[in-house]
């Protein structure tokens, strides 16, 4: 029983505390002026200025021509005149290739082709003197004709040793190899190495790789809902962490015809002057791509709008009666720091910070009023 007894007491008490702290707090709020205290806040003014409306994306840089350098013939490699970074121009021996094989079968095929000139002229000197003679009625018909069959014969193998000793010339040259390509600027460089002097290569074998950075392609992947947004020859500017600060100018020089599926992206490429080689092939780079600029547009900070009840919009500050009044906006340009607001018009300051204790109508404490007395405390 007297347990029970205490229990009832105790709740009792703990009621009446909770009435005392109610009254004393509806106590100090009527002294206090009766209604919610104002909220201090921050604000910025509404601005008309120049909006870019444009994009970011991140992606990769790559040469905008490349080739592995390889040798048509197999034998060792004796010479490799060359190393990475080295700048290589059209036409430059890059390698040497043992030729002593290769040098034999040309002086053979040479050879042979000096016989079978030497023949072909013994031929022709014969059947010129056997013409004359036909046409003397000196030998028959059938004489003339073996003898224009043997020319016609000396004929074919002198061509077939002309061919066999322009291959073997040609595989000859073909123990120098030499950098070559069609377009582009007279000098590349070499990005990659893959031989050493005294390896046997075969035909084929990797021997450098050579890169034209003169200019360089930016490639990015855009979403569908930018996609249609991206045409050929638009601008762009590049950036990368190696130079920040520094802008590159580009355009887009090809849209890829399809998204993949997995992704829902479509693959862009950028083509990037590179003044002073200070871009290289596989740095990561971000592309701003702007669509539009729009002249003298309406914005306020990008920290100003606020969702309140399920809309989107602005604090719009009275500083007469330092009150606030919730306005929904129609947005327009989005960028990382303003946004355009198409309706309603607006003009003077708007809240930056302190829109989630605010409500219509809310009374606030503008910056540095409350050092200046301004507002209540």
């Amino acid at each position: 029983m007297k347990k029970y007894l205490w229990l009832v007491i105790v709740v009792a008490l703990l009621g009446l505390l909770f009435a005392w702290r109610l009254c004393s707090g509806k106590d100090k709020d009527a002294q206090q002026g009766g209604g919610p205290q104002a909220v201090a806040v921050e604000t910025a003014p509404v601005e008309v200025m120049d909006l870019e409306d444009s994009a970011t994306f991140s992606g990769n840089l790559r040469a905008a021509n490349s080739y592995i350098l390889a040798p048509k013939v197999a034998g060792q490699l004796v010479q490799l005149n060359v190393n990475i970074g080295d700048t290589v121009s059209r036409g430059q021996v890059i390698a040497v290739l043992d030729d002593v094989i290769f040098r034999q079968e040309f002086n053979k095929a040479k050879a042979n082709l000096e016989q079978a000139a030497s023949a072909m002229a013994e031929a022709e000197k014969a059947l010129e003197q056997s013409r004359t003679l036909l046409a003397k009625s000196y030998i028959p018909q059938s004489e003339f004709d073996r003898v224009n069959a043997q020319y016609i014969s000396e004929q074919a193998k002198y061509q077939v040793a002309l061919a066999g000793k322009n291959a073997a010339e040609t595989q000859l040259a073909n123990t120098r190899v030499k950098a070559d390509w069609s377009g582009g600027g007279s000098a590349r460089v070499i990005g990659e190495r893959f031989a050493d002097a005294g390896q046997l290569l075969n035909s084929g074998s990797p021997l450098v790789s050579v890169l034209d950075i003169g200019t360089l392609v930016a490639e990015i992947d855009v979403i569908e809902s930018d996609y249609a947004r991206v045409k050929v020859g638009q601008p762009a500017s590049i950036s990368s962490d190696s130079w920040p600060g520094e802008e590159f100018s580009g355009r887009i020089a090809r849209v890829a015809p399809m998204l993949r599926e997995e992704s829902r992206q479509a693959r862009v490429e950028i083509e990037v002057a590179n003044p002073g080689l200070k871009l290289k092939p596989g740095m990561y780079a971000r592309a701003r791509i702007t669509w539009q600029i729009k002249p003298q547009a309406t914005a306020v900070p990008s920290a100003a709008i606020y969702k309140h009840k399920g809309e989107e919009g602005v604090f719009l500050v009275d500083k007469a009666s330092s009150k606030v009044s919730f306005i929904p906006v129609e947005k327009g340009i989005v960028t990382t720091k303003y946004v355009e607001i198409l309706s309603p018009a607006l003009s003077g300051e708007v809240v930056t910070l302190g829109q989630d204790q605010l409500d219509d109508g809310r009374e606030i404490i503008l910056p540095g009023a409350e050092k200046k007395g301004k507002a209540k405390p």
